[in-house]
């Protein structure tokens, strides 16, 4: 989703880049500021800005704690998983080790899945992750659980998190990745509308007293709504807070919390049930295929294309528009 906003300023990648390292240095080792800044700065210049410098901001869900966290920990490790303990850190800072784990196990053993646990706040956005996995020719399946602000279908409480999926092909020149929400929107959508002083769209939450609202101040003590405002898209979101958080032995249903959030990352080698020629050429052929099939002049846009097209185009550019009243925020978390 994108955010519309008054007055917008166009700023270089490189003082970009240097800023949002200073903001996160202030909490974190430079090695680790670098982590998160990656997932940071790939949503932003991707297009998904939900997920990119509003993540900076307090109270955005994002890249900074409440509590002090420690250094997380590998366990429960055997031929294909492992589990990591994120010690309390932000889920941008153990994502990147979740994602760099399961490649690992997936290029060694064809498979791997690496569950975390006891992280804080969103991993990002998933794409991020679901590319590199892409990059070393492997199928990838990430489910994420953020904190509980989404109520079930029939329900008013926020129990669920805004819990994203997705699915992603190795395919060359870009990987086929599908990611989504299941909720109507995004808590970052949802920090920026109030940064920005505007509504939300309708239908996409609901206040303290199950009421739809469109005050994004109003959602705090309400809940945001599945994404098709039905049992499937809360049906969805259920799976996910299953396998991130239940399977994970992390927070579920809004409790538990001191046990953290949970995510899962799963990763597998196409060889397993085929040669890898083949199914490339299997899958560029169905992807050939289904855009030629476009009842519009324009193709049928496949997923993730759009994100990483927008990235690659914004790196070559070497510059990107920035809302002033979200520039001078950051501006100011420095001062």
């Amino acid at each position: 989703m994108y955010l519309c906003y008054n007055l917008r300023m166009q700023i270089t990648l490189k003082e970009l880049n240097a800023l949002v390292l200073k903001i996160l240095s202030t909490h974190y080792t430079k090695s680790n500021a670098r982590r998160i800044s990656d997932v940071i700065m790939f949503a932003q210049l991707s297009g998904r800005v939900t997920h990119g410098l509003i993540r900076l901001t307090p109270g955005s869900h994002g890249a900074f704690v409440d509590t002090i966290p420690v250094a997380p920990t590998y366990t429960h490790k055997t031929k294909l998983s492992t589990m990591i303990n994120g010690g309390g850190n932000p889920g941008m800072l153990i994502a990147p080790l979740a994602t760099q784990e399961v490649i690992k196990l997936a290029t060694k053993n064809g498979f791997g899945i690496v569950g975390t646990t006891n992280s804080q706040n969103s991993i990002g956005a998933l794409t991020y992750y679901s590319y590199q996995i892409s990059q070393s020719k492997l199928i990838g399946m990430i489910y994420a659980r953020p904190p509980a602000t989404m109520a079930a279908f029939g329900t008013t409480k926020a129990i669920f998190g805004t819990n994203p999926l997705a699915v992603s092909f190795p395919m060359d020149p870009l990987p086929l990745i599908f990611d989504m929400s299941s909720s109507a929107i995004t808590y970052g959508a949802i920090a920026g509308h109030k940064l920005a002083g505007t509504q939300l769209p309708p239908n996409v939450a609901i206040d303290s007293k199950g009421n739809m609202t469109q005050d994004p101040s109003a959602v705090a003590g309400g809940a945001i709504l599945p994404f098709d405002i039905s049992h499937k898209g809360s049906g969805i979101a259920l799976m996910v807070e299953l396998l991130a958080g239940v399977w994970t032995d992390s927070s579920y249903l809004d409790i538990k919390k001191d046990k953290g959030l949970g995510n899962l990352f799963i990763a597998f080698s196409p060889e397993l049930l085929t040669d890898l020629t083949s199914f490339t050429v299997n899958l560029l052929d169905f992807a050939t295929r289904l855009q030629q099939m476009s009842v519009r002049t324009d193709a049928i846009r496949l997923p993730g294309s759009k994100s990483l097209t927008t990235y690659k185009a914004n790196i070559e550019r070497g510059a990107i528009e920035v809302d002033n009243t979200l520039y001078d925020q950051l501006l100011s978390q420095v001062k």
